[in-house]
């Protein structure tokens, strides 16, 4: 049960941290988050939200695929 708990209290303290960079986010490139809204929103309206998931973690591995080229 204890472990449970932990985990329970680990898990509140990443999302609480995922809100406060996002919200830093959206207040900071208020235009780009604006943006960045209404296209994944375009995506969600023509593509089930899997699809759209698995398109956002595709770009994402390209991304950091991409920077390791540079790396190297």
């Amino acid at each position: 049960m204890e472990t449970e708990t932990k985990v329970t209290n680990e898990q509140k303290e990443k999302l609480a941290y995922y809100k406060i960079i996002s919200d830093a986010y959206k207040q900071r490139f208020t235009l780009r988050y604006i943006l960045f809204h209404k296209i994944l929103t375009h995506m969600l309206n023509k593509m089930k939200e899997e699809v759209t998931v698995y398109c956002l973690m595709d770009e994402i591995r390209q991304i950091h695929r991409d920077k390791e080229c540079q790396n190297n």
